[in-house]
């Protein structure tokens, strides 16, 4: 006579036989319901057995005989051709033609004069890095006080209001030191106005006063006004 454990062995048995009989029915319905996972389970019970079995070798591509075409909207077009330049032109930039001294020492509206630094052991005006100086006389400006050289200067205070209430003493961090006046050439006349400032060091101003009279900064101090 079988005990109540036999009985009870027999139940959990018949309970994984009938587990594994649902899975094995559920899995055949659905491999032959569903062709790409049937398809799917052989290929990789067919790689599976080829690699157990040693037959399956990896597939090595040899470096430069990929011979898939490269994409076309990742290609890079080709540079336009470049137009071989004539014979007779030339690279060089032309050279502008020498102007007469007269000509290049009278200054109009909008033109350009090309000034020289004099050095300072020639007595040059300077302001931080120097006066420009005279490229047509080419020498050093000669600064004194006299009677031409006042009326350039009461031109150069009639046309700079600021420079005149800085002479007056209206700037408080500048105090005013000296006047003079270079002739350079004709009625050309530079005029020089010096100030002390705050830290005792001498600061300068310089303008151009010509026959007609106008008046323009020479010194980087004079155009800042």
């Amino acid at each position: 006579m079988r005990g109540k454990g036999d009985g009870g062995g027999d139940k959990a048995r018949r309970r994984v036989y009938g587990g594994l009989l649902a899975f094995a029915v559920c899995a055949g319905v659905l491999l032959c319901g569903l062709p790409q996972l049937r398809e799917r389970l052989v290929g990789r019970s067919r790689l599976l057995k080829g690699a157990l079995a040693g037959d399956a070798r990896p597939e090595i591509l040899p470096m430069g005989e990929d011979e898939l075409p490269y994409p076309e909207e990742f290609a890079i077009p080709d540079p336009p051709p470049v137009q071989p330049a004539p014979r007779g032109a030339s690279l060089r930039p032309s050279r502008e033609p020498d102007r007469p001294a007269d000509e290049a020492g009278q200054v109009g509206a909008g033109a350009r004069r090309r000034l020289t630094v004099p050095s300072p052991a020639a007595g040059a005006a300077h302001d931080g890095g120097g006066a420009p100086g005279d490229a047509d006389l080419g020498q050093a400006p000669r600064f004194q006080q006299g009677a031409k050289e006042r009326e350039a200067y009461d031109k150069v205070l009639a046309a700079n209001p600021k420079l005149a209430d800085m002479v007056a003493g209206l700037d408080a961090g500048l105090r005013f030191k000296t006047w003079a006046a270079a002739h350079r050439g004709g009625e050309l006349y530079w005029v020089r106005v010096t100030f002390a400032g705050a830290d005792g060091k001498d600061v300068e101003y310089i303008w151009r006063v010509d026959a007609a009279g106008t008046v323009a900064p020479l010194s980087f101090n004079a155009r800042s006004l």
